[in-house]
């Protein structure tokens, strides 16, 4: 009869399919790998734990600190889902530092152009005239020398250039005018010839004006904080706001296709009236922004004129100067003082 044992295993073996028990925790010097047989020590009874428990081996797996520890190199967040505050850091000083080397850039490139302007300067020391920028070969020359970088303060560049693009705008504005009178002279004719006449005069004599009388005085008060150049400036400015006023409007004598001209062309109707209407309309418009732009402009460097420490006796202290110094009113004096001596010596006073 055939054994029901296998006669190839061990019969002190524990079958892997039998009941589990949970055991307790088995100290270290104990341990046994499972691989080898159990030892033959008869262990006590032991009471079965509730069901509702866990085993002591995952008790103790729970307790332990190390498994409640976070891995290495684990990123936390803070509540709310935004990033860690190390980070907000990091980014922060990034853009510190980026913003730093913008500025050294800026600053090198600065110095890099002054070093050019030197060595590409005369040796005589005399600036050359660069404004208006011709090229070489036309027959006429700058006129004028301006250079915002060398001879501006730096917190005032910004304010000088916008004077300097409100000429420039105001200049385009004339030669835009001249346009719309012509336009405007095809179609009414005789009515708009005094029109298209001061038009061309006002391209002759504006932008000269206006550039010799409220632009070169505000460039040279904040180039040398000059309180007689802001004086002039403040009063022919004053005057240019209140001119830039009536071309916004238009009246038919005054030179300019304003607001008035170009409704009285758009009510007349007609596909080429209301055309050129409009025209003459966004023409007065522009004037009009222009106006209150140049308006902002005066009431800012008014601004910065009161902080620079500029007033009206200063002004006429600079003007008394700059008088006895000139060449002209010292040979005018001369002229005078001659004359005066030569009289009373043929008087016999003397």
């Amino acid at each position: 009869m055939a054994s029901s044992q296998n006669p190839f295993g061990d019969p002190e073996s524990v079958n892997p399919f039998g009941e589990v028990l949970p055991r307790s925790p088995m100290p270290a010097d104990s341990f046994t790998p499972t691989f080898l047989p159990p030892p033959t020590v008869n262990a006590p009874a032991r009471s079965p734990q509730p069901p509702n428990q866990p085993s002591s081996r995952l008790a103790f797996y729970e307790d332990s600190s190390v498994s409640k520890q976070p891995a290495y190199g684990t990123m936390t967040s803070q509540p709310g889902g935004s990033p860690p505050a190390y980070m907000d850091t990091a980014r922060a000083s990034t853009d510190e530092l980026r913003r730093r080397q913008e500025e050294l850039e800026r600053r090198a490139a600065e110095l890099d152009r002054r070093e050019a302007e030197l060595r590409n300067s005369p040796q005589d020391g005399v600036k050359r005239n660069n404004f208006p920028p011709l090229p070489k070969f036309c027959c006429f020359r700058p006129c004028f020398y301006q250079d915002f970088e060398l001879d501006i303060p730096m917190g005032y560049r910004t304010i000088v250039r916008l004077v300097f693009y409100c000429w420039m705008v105001y200049s385009l504005m004339i030669l835009i005018n001249l346009v719309a009178s012509i336009a405007y002279l095809c179609l009414e004719g005789n009515t708009a010839a005094t029109t298209f006449g001061l038009s061309i005069l006002w391209v002759v004599l504006f932008p000269v004006i206006s550039f010799l009388f409220w632009y070169r005085p505000a460039y040279k008060a904040f180039r040398s904080d000059s309180s007689l150049n802001f004086f002039v400036f403040f009063c022919v400015f004053a005057t240019q706001i209140c001119v830039n006023i009536v071309q916004a409007l238009g009246i038919n004598p005054c030179g300019t296709c304003g607001i008035i001209n170009g409704l009285s062309m758009i009510t007349k109707g007609g596909a080429s009236n209301v055309g050129v209407g409009a025209f003459m309309l966004c023409v007065g418009i522009v004037f009009g922004i222009l106006a209150g732009c140049s308006f902002l402009l005066f009431v800012r460097i008014h601004r910065i004129y009161r902080t620079t420490g500029a007033s009206f006796s200063k002004a006429q202290q600079e003007f008394a100067s700059r008088a006895v110094q000139n060449e002209h009113v010292q040979n005018a004096a001369i002229g005078v003082a001659r004359a005066s001596v030569e009289e009373a010596a043929r008087s016999g006073r003397f």
